[in-house]
Formats: structure tokens, sequence, C-alpha cells
């Protein structure tokens, strides 16, 4: 397939030169001085931290030059970042449009070398728009219209609705039941109405007029009507929407002469950032309210280039040798799809369905690896940042292994620190991985060399950072809102995209998923079709592809097919941003995951089982370097007491070169080893985290050919690519890795063996009756409540059972496992019966969509085949504490506290003491960790929650509760019932098994608590646990 370039690229490039950092820290201080008065920086640190910019004014303020240690590292890192990282932020970086033309030459303007762009922060515009639509003089004037997020199940109208503290959004499914009143209302409000109008339609019906004005405001107040100040995200900027909206009421003149002068301050170019904020804070506080966020402007950085252009024939070269690497894509098929498309073919075969049936948590089949999440809510996650969960990766591995393997060994042998692939290496990987390429893609990296003359003569190389799609304007879109050239030219790839598929429609998704996340999603309109969420949409509304229009179906190979009903075409879902989506409605995940279904690029070098390694080499072909050297230090080997020693330590050890990088996940701090300060910033970080990942910095003073009479600029470059002829459309198979085939291989279907005179599986009809029950997620616990509880109430009282538990379950459809144990087998057909006649109503409604008959199989190789009747017996009575708990629970927002008492009571239970806590809740804490990708955000966050939280954790934990209150009582109870079984367990276990087995019996009790999301919430628990542990063993 012919792939051709654009005729455009983007350049991206840090504020400042490449900085020589002198090599003596007070030669070095004197710089940072000099930095800081030049007023670069300290403008730079006001946009990134206003916070942390003031706190150094009050230092400066109060003692001056030279600041203390940690202040001094913090300005260091921020002064290296704005000289060598050339990702856009604020006024630290920014980027130019360019051409592909017949040499290399880039010129900054003499006297305007940068042009920061101003607008009002995202949060503060949301704030102003809360504030306006409470106006007492402008709420009679708005128009407001249906939610477009509504959908209809039953006799309930469900939507996506989304709490609101002023400065972050956290989207659910909301329902209301479906009334008379409810359905004139939104179908007056359809061409948008004002609120008067709405309750005038009520009236109409015979109801009295305040109770249709009390019923409107109602509406607005839960989000089903949406006001029409609601900031679209594509479009004239939010600023100008506002305007323009205000002008069309009456008596706005004085808000209107407050925005447009703060539109005239932002729009200046003559005054710093500190002094714009200054004048805008004051001038919108004439009207409005102080804004709630330290956020109030968003800066963005255009670079001022009199000429931009690269050598067509280095792009050609970068491009054909990229072509070359395809053997290295990468197909990762998206669990979350494939998840999806599973259950969804389980569900419906082949039928299609609404789509916003099919994503409903609790009637359809949901979406996301939590399904479930939205309408299942924790406080205890609140405000907690995870890493994204990983895609599954169907890489054939056997003959990339071999190569990984040679290459490692090679670099090994011959002692290299970089190491060259060759066409054979590549041509051994075969085929079978070639990738169906994008429409358009884009090549992401450093362009690297000595001068453009030498660039020009193919003296360059090309650090590849990424090659992705499914567009050109997933990485581009954002930056299209200050530059009308850089616009014409993404509308320019996309409109080539679309003719690639004239049968679909290319739709683009429009979705507010939180205040400041809009500072990175508003852009113009770049398509023809959108499909907003909940916000509106910029097109007419005859190019507006509303959700209720969107239904799906899956093939029965998988490819899960998005129809528009109205247009009677296939919807190929687009986000023209690069934003993170993985914490937004599962709407919007669902659409931004399904954008790369049919195509994907994914080139890197993948170091696999081996990246644990402590050195690995750089690997390159011709002139793309795939992947730098790498150093991995773990600071239990290493010496910390002194910088110097360290210094000694890993210059022998490691032979690191003057330039290196410690790397963060995508941040990367540089440093120059052959000064000082250098040496103080990586003692710092080796000082500070377990393991700390050092990258060779190949983007050297010398390799950086963009250069002035201030230095020499870091660069990256994005080259627009797109394909000539249309793509075959059949997704990539999953297939296991080669390694993950060789475990199973390895270990039994069973594990270990049990013993022989214990029962492993019960069939139906025997002693042990096994049900699935299956229905939404939140339903779950209605079920348990309304009819679980009290049928098993009836069985125990009937004598007919002697024993049972439940648990939560996903297989991938979440369901409910419940197991009864017939007191003598003739009772087995019997409690069907009764099963039956409590199921019916919930399946008469579709709460319960379907009653499943399985084996039971016991787990003996978990459980111990010795222990596994006191293990059921314990499971009895902690569901029956569990049921005894949801039944009285009065705020589900305290769950998680019952179930650190829960846990709590349970080691109590078995004796265990504080030193033995302790040992075990850190294991259980670092596995959790890990199994979430736990990185310094996270844990800071769990931190920070812990100590919020402790004083409430301390008086739960330290048994001064009442044995009255309800809570302790229900796990008073449980101890008691479960006396015999500790003492069987005990005297038949070795103690060495114990602390395993309180670990499953912890884990079944917090999944049979826990709605959904059980995993990431056993992880915080296990971290407080561990937390509170630790302290009362301190004191001790």
């Amino acid at each position: 397939m012919a792939i051709d370039l654009a005729n455009f690229y983007l350049l991206r490039v840090p504020a400042l030169a490449f900085l020589s950092v002198s090599t003596h820290s007070e030669e070095a201080d004197a710089q940072l001085k000099a930095l800081w008065e030049e007023g670069t920086l300290s403008e730079a640190l006001f946009v990134a931290s206003p916070s942390l910019y003031q706190q150094t004014i009050d230092h400066l303020r109060t003692t001056g030059w030279p600041v203390p240690p940690a202040f001094r590292r913090t300005l260091w890192k921020y002064a290296l970042r704005m000289s060598t990282r050339a990702t856009p932020f604020g006024i630290m970086a920014g980027c130019s449009v360019g051409a592909i033309a017949k040499a290399t030459e880039v010129t900054f303007g003499k006297e305007l070398r940068f042009v920061p762009h101003h607008r009002l922060d995202m949060s503060c515009i949301a704030q102003l728009v809360r504030e306006l639509t409470n106006d007492p003089l402008i709420r009679p004037q708005l128009r407001f219209s249906p939610n477009n997020s509504r959908y209809i199940v039953g006799d309930e109208l469900r939507y996506a609705e989304h709490d609101d503290n002023g400065q972050e959004r956290h989207y659910f499914t909301a329902s209301v039941l479906i009334s008379t009143p409810l359905e004139a209302v939104l179908q007056r409000a359809q061409s948008g109405a004002t609120s008067a109008q709405l309750a005038e339609t009520l009236v109409a019906i015979g109801i009295t007029l305040d109770a249709a004005t009390t019923f409107v405001d109602q509406l607005i107040e839960q989000q089903l009507l949406i006001s029409e100040l609601e900031p679209m995200l594509t479009g004239p900027p939010m600023l100008i929407q506002l305007q323009s909206r205000l002008r069309e009421f009456t008596g706005t003149d004085a808000i209107l002469e407050v925005l447009t002068a703060i539109g005239s301050l932002l729009a200046s170019t003559n005054t710093d950032a500190c002094t714009t904020h200054q004048r805008v804070l004051s001038t919108l506080t004439r009207h409005f309210s102080p804004p709630l966020s330290q956020h109030l402007i968003q800066t963005d950085l255009f670079v001022n280039t009199p000429v931009n252009q690269l050598n067509r024939r280095v792009v050609q070269t970068i491009l054909r040798q990229i072509e070359q690497l395809l053997p290295l894509h990468r197909p990762r098929p998206n669990a979350q799809l494939v998840s999806f498309a599973q259950r969804f073919r389980s569900r419906y075969e082949d039928r299609t369905i609404p789509l916003l049936k099919a994503l409903d948590a609790e009637f359809g089949v949901g979406y996301g690896d939590a399904v479930g999440t939205e309408s299942d809510y924790s406080s205890l996650l609140d405000g907690l940042s995870f890493v994204a969960a990983s895609e599954s990766n169907a890489f054939t591995w056997e003959a990339y292994e071999n190569l990984l393997v040679a290459t490692f060994s090679r670099s090994l042998r011959e002692h290299q620190l970089a190491v060259e692939l060759t066409d054979d290496d590549l041509h051994s990987l075969g085929t079978a991985n070639a990738p169906t390429l994008p429409d358009s893609f884009y090549l992401f990296g450093n362009l690297l060399g000595t001068s453009s003359m030498a660039v020009d003569q193919g003296d360059f190389k090309f650090n590849l950072l990424a090659a992705q799609g499914p567009s050109v304007a997933n990485l581009l879109g954002r930056f299209c809102a200050h530059s009308r050239v850089l616009t014409n030219h993404v509308r320019a790839c996309l409109h080539r995209e679309e003719q690639q598929r004239p049968d679909a429609i290319f739709a683009e998704i429009i979705h507010l998923p939180d205040d400041r996340v809009g500072n990175i999603l508003q852009r113009p309109v770049l398509r023809r079709y959108e499909i907003p969420i909940v916000n509106q949409a910029s097109v007419d509304e005859s190019d507006q592809l509303y959700l209720n229009d969107l239904h799906v179906s899956v093939r029965t190979n998988g490819r899960i097919s998005l129809w528009s009903e109205r247009h009677q075409k296939e919807v190929i879902p687009r986000l023209s941003t690069a934003h993170n989506y993985r914490f937004g409605p599962s709407i919007y995940q669902f659409l931004a995951d399904l954008q790369h279904q049919d195509s994907s690029l994914n080139i890197y070098w993948d170091w696999g089982p081996l990246r644990e390694q402590p050195f690995l080499p750089r690997i390159s072909y011709r002139n793309v370097i795939l992947s730098r050297a790498r150093w991995l230090l773990r600071s239990v080997s290493l010496p910390l007491g002194s910088t110097d020693a360290l210094k000694s330590h890993l210059r022998t050890t490691y032979q690191l070169p003057r330039w290196i990088a410690v790397a963060d996940g995508d941040n990367e701090l540089v440093l120059d080893l052959d000064t000082d300060l250098g040496w103080q910033l990586l003692a710092e970080e080796v000082r500070r985290q377990p393991t700390v990942h050092l990258v060779e910095w190949v983007a050297t003073p010398e390799q950086c050919w963009l250069r002035d009479d201030k230095g020499a600029y870091v660069n990256e470059i994005v080259i627009p690519c797109q394909t000539l002829a249309p793509s075959p459309r059949h997704p990539s198979p999953i297939e296991q890795p080669a390694f993950s085939r060789l475990i199973n291989r390895q270990n039994g279907a069973d594990g270990c063996p049990a013993d022989e005179q214990v029962m492993r599986s019960f069939d139906p009809g025997s002693e042990w009756l096994y049900v699935k029950l299956y229905s939404g997620v939140q339903i779950a616990d209605e079920l348990l409540k309304k009819m679980i509880f009290p049928f098993v109430q009836e069985l125990l009282t009937a004598g007919t059972i002697q024993n049972w538990f439940f648990v939560r379950y996903a297989d991938p459809e979440t369901h409910l496992r419940l197991r009864l144990q017939c007191t003598i087998p003739k009772f087995y057909g019997t409690i069907l019966d009764r099963l039956s006649e409590w199921t019916a109503p919930y399946r008469k409604s579709g709460v319960i969509y379907r009653v499943q008959i399985d084996t039971y199989e016991r787990e003996l190789d978990r459980y111990g085949a010795i222990t596994i009747t006191e293990t059921e017996r314990l499971f009895a009575a902690d569901s029956w504490a569990i049921l005894r708990y949801l039944v009285q629970e009065t705020n589900s927002a305290d769950r998680w506290r019952f179930a650190m008492q829960s846990c709590d009571s349970l080691l109590a239970d078995f004796n265990v003491d504080t030193r033995e806590k302790v040992n075990l809740l850190r294991h259980l804490q670092e596995q959790f960790l890990a199994e979430h990708q736990a990185d310094r955000t996270l844990r800071q966050q769990l931190n920070a929650r812990f100590r919020s939280e402790h004083d409430r954790i301390a008086y739960d934990l330290s048994g001064h509760q009442s044995t009255g209150n309800s809570t302790t009582s229900i796990l008073v109870e449980r101890s008691t019932l479960l006396r015999p079984c500790v003492r069987d367990i005990t005297s038949k276990c070795p103690s060495s098994s114990i602390p395993d087995l309180l670990a499953s019996y912890m884990h079944m009790s917090l999944n049979r608590l826990f709605v959904s999301q059980q995993r990431t919430q056993e992880m915080v628990i296990y971290h407080f646990l561990a937390r509170y542990y630790e302290s009362q063993q301190a004191r001790r």
C-alpha cells in the first residue's frame, strides 16, 4: 500500500535554548538567579504553577538569594524543562507549522521569537456559565434542551449526569420514572425553550403554575435539561461563544462590557502573564465571584518562524525506513472492546441494539474493565488517579523473542552501547504482524544533526517517539485552536481520509469529561459530523449524530459496527485531540476506543521480559533510533550516604554518558553529569524512590541543528502521512503470547491435587445447588437485600439448607453466584421450585435476565482439601454478616469503613498480632499496588487520603465503639459463628499457611461487600490497613 506525505509538518521547540549549566554549584546558583531576574523563568513558573510561584516570591521577599536547596532544585527542574522538553506546556514550549520543501531551514523572528496566546481557563469558563445560568436576570431568558444522552429502559428514562463541585466532574448514570409531565416538557424543549415556556406546557395539561415551575427547575437541577450556555468544545473560542449568546439577551450590557474588557486583556501581547492575570482577575471580579481554581488563564505558545521548512528527501528517507520497520508493529486489540464484543455476542448474538441500552451497566452489557463503574460511584476512590488498564497484546512473540535475545546477547558479548538492526533481522520477523494501516497517521520524534546542512546531506538521526494513528488529527487537533494555517492543513488531511471510506460517516466525538480538560479539548470544527455527549455540538442539527440514533452490532468475527438509523450508514467515531479518555464515562470511552478498531499502527522496540535488566543498549535501524540506551538503578544496591560516593559508584559500574535523563513516565529530567547540579538532582531522585530509570539523552547540544544567536534548540517534529488506497477491514486475531502459553502448559488445570476423600465437584441435583443470577451491577445490591436475604432466611428457618454463601462475579457478564447446601438431597427440587418463585417477578421485569444452574467446583487448591468444609462455613457466616450490613446500611459512602472493620475483626478472630498484621498487609498492599501499576502520584494520593481519614479509621478500629452499635453487633455475631471454624482451621493447618488463607478470606469478603471495582477498592483498604497497623506498631 502506497503511503504519501502531507505537504506540512509541525515543529515543537522549548522556550529556552539548551542550557549550558555551570560546572560548580556557586556558579550555577548565579546562573539560576540571572534566569529568574530575566523574567522568562518566573513568568513560566507563574503560568505552570501559580502556588509555587507565590511561594518563591514570598521567600525572595523575605530572605532573597540564594534560595534553600529544595527551592533551588525545583527551580532548576523547571529551567531544564524549559530548555530540553519541546512538548507544548504553558510558555515553556511552543509549536509552529512548517512546510515540506527542498531544503531544511528554520529561522526565528528577530524581535518576537514566541507568541503567547491567552484565553480564560476552562475551569473559569465553567464557573462563569454556572453563575450566569443561576443569574435571576438571565435565567428566565435561557433556552433549555433535553440532555442528549437520555434513553428509555422499561418505565425509566436514564441519562448521564455529573456531580459538580465547581472544579471536577464525575459522570454517572441517573434515572427518573417516565411520566406524562416529563414527556411533555422534553417534547417541548426539543428545539429549545425557556423555563417559562416549559412551565406553560405543563399548565396546558392541568398542572398549577407553581407546581409546573418547580418541576421544570428540578429537571434543570437534575441536568435532564441543559442550558444553551453549556460550552461547545468545537468552533469559536469559549469567551466569544459566551459573548455571542449573551448579546441575544436583555440587560446584559454590564456583563458584556466585563467580558469584552477581558478579551482585550487576553489578546494583548505587551504584558507578561503575571500582569495579564492580575488585570483579568480585577476585571472579572467586578461582576463575578473570584475563581475557585488557581488557574485563571490558559496560555499556549506559538513560535514565530518566518522560515520553517524540512527537506522532502529527509522526510521521505525517514518514511521509507519506517516502512521497513513495519514488522515491528504491535497489534494491540483493545481489551475493553474485545470484552464488550464477547459479552454482546453472548447476550444479543446477531441483533442490532440501541447503543445506549447496550452500554447500560444495569440492563445492557456495560463497557469497561469494571462494568457498572458509573452506577457504583465509590467515595473511597474519589480523587485517586489510576493508570489506565493495559491493552491485550496480540503480537506474535516467537520470532521477536529470538531477535530480542540475540540483540541483547550481541550487546553483552561485544560490549556495545548501541546495536543497529539489519535488514536480515527485520526479515526474520516475517509479515505475520503486518498492520492494516490507518487512513492517516503521524510520525513523531526528534530530528538530530549537527547542522541543517548535515541533515540535508543525510547525516542525521530520527529518534522515533511514536508512529501512530488512526488519524493525523489525534495529535494535531488541539494545536489548531490558534492557527488557521494548521486548521486548514488538518481539514485537508481529514477530507482525504474520509474519501477512503465514502460508505461511512466520520464523526467527531464532543464531550467535556472535566472542566480543566476542556483546555486541550477545544478545537475548531474539523469534520462535517459530530457526536455530542451531554455537551452541545457546533455543527448544524442535520449533521449531529445523537446518541439515541446510534445502534451497535457485533459480527461473528468480533468486529463492532456502529450504525446511524437516520443516515443509514456506518459511523466511524474520531477524537481529534490527544486526550486520555480512560477516566470518562463509558459512552465516551467506547466511542474513543472504537476509532482504533479497524486499523492501528504501533511501531516501537519492546524489551519485554528483559526490560528490568540493569542496562539495555540503544537500538537503531539506519537513521532511525528505535530505543535509547537505558539504565535501571535500584536504590538498595547504591551508596546513598553522599553524592560523591554515589557519583563514584555509578561512574565505575555503569559508565554513564555525560547527558542522561531521569525518566518518569512521559516526563524526563535532563541532567548534565559533568556538573555538580546534575549529580545533586540525580542523587535526590535515587534517594527518593526505590528504582530510577535513566535513558541516554540523544538531543545533546551538538546534535541540535536548530540554532540562533541564543544557542541550540531541542526539537520535536510531527510528520503527517496518509495511505493512498482503502484499507481492508478485518480486525486482528487475538493471540496469546508464547511465554503465557508455556506457563499454562507447565501447570495442570487443577493446580494442586486434592485429598481423594474430599469431593471436588457437585453436579446439579447433588447436595449443593449452584445458581447464577445475571443482572446489572448496582441492581445486584437490591437483589441481595430484597430477594436473597429473605429467601435464604426462609430456607434456614425451614431447615432445607445447612450451609450457603454467595459471591459477586463477572464472566464477563456480571452476576451473583449463590451456593446452597441441601440438608438432604431430596430438598434439591424443593429449593429449586422456591428459587423459581422468588426470582419470577425479577425475571419478568428484566432485572434478572438469565438464571443458570451449574456444577459447583470447590477451590481445593486455594483453600485446602482438609479445610474446605470449614472454609464454606466461614463463607456462610461472612455472607450473612454482609447481607445484614447491606439491609441496615444508611450511607453507601461509608461502606469502606465497614470493610476495614470487617478485615480487622477477621484478623482478630485468628489472633493475629500487630507484627503479623503489618507483614501480611504490607505484602497485600504491594501486591495490589503493583497490579494497579501504582505510580508515585497514586501512592502520594493514597497516603494523603489516609492522613485525611486517619481519625475516623482510628476510631473505627480502636474498639471504642459500643457493642450496641449495629455495625459492631454484626461483626460480634460473625466472630461468634466463626469460633468453631477458626479453631478447626488453625488446628489442621500449619501456622505458615494461615496468612495465605486470611488473604483469601479477606479478599472474598470484600468481593461480597463492594458492588464493583472490587480489586481497586480492595487495594485502598489494604493500603489504609497497612498504614494503620504500622502506626500501631510504631507506638509500641
